[in-house]
């Protein structure tokens, strides 16, 4: 099961290698809001793509509600330098859409996870009857006015 990374509220991440020769324990700050839950997915991602490799041995300490330290232990400073990063980009990692969501839409993302999709293919028997898809169409944009809305491509916001 793939857990979700976005979020509405942004983490940050500070990667601390300790001093040189960066032999002691790697450190991750963490701020922000953080799901148990989503760490456990991007450190098992990462123990997935190398199944010869030990598992990464770490601690997470809580120092507040938005405010974490996960402690490496590793003894290969280039490999903790590798997978301590990627463990950062995955923590950002940034919801990809080519432009911003209009109100309605981020109502829809803040309700509680039920059955959401993101997409939805149908692969019909026969061929649609092409005014069959206008209308239906047509009466989806007039059940939900948003859908109708053209984002101004320099400033995204809502023109109408």
């Amino acid at each position: 099961m793939t857990v979700s990374r976005s979020s509405d509220a942004a983490i940050s991440v500070v990667v601390d290698p300790g001093p040189p020769p960066h032999t002691a324990p790697w450190d991750l700050e963490l701020r922000g809001p953080l799901d148990p839950a989503v760490l456990e997915d991007v450190l098992g991602e990462l123990a997935s793509g190398d199944p010869g490799r030990p598992g990464w041995q770490h601690r997470l300490l809580r120092h507040g509600p938005d405010h974490h330290t996960l402690r490496f232990i590793q003894r290969d400073g280039a490999i903790a330098a590798s997978v301590v990063g990627r463990i950062a980009d995955l923590l950002t990692e940034l919801l990809v859409i080519d432009r911003p969501l209009v109100p309605a839409q981020c109502a829809v993302l803040t309700r509680p996870v039920r059955h959401r999709y993101e997409a939805v293919f149908i692969e019909p028997a026969a061929s649609p009857d092409a005014g069959a898809v206008r209308e239906a169409l047509r009466s989806v944009v007039a059940a939900h006015p948003q859908l109708r809305s053209r984002l101004d491509r320099t400033g995204g916001r809502p023109t109408g």
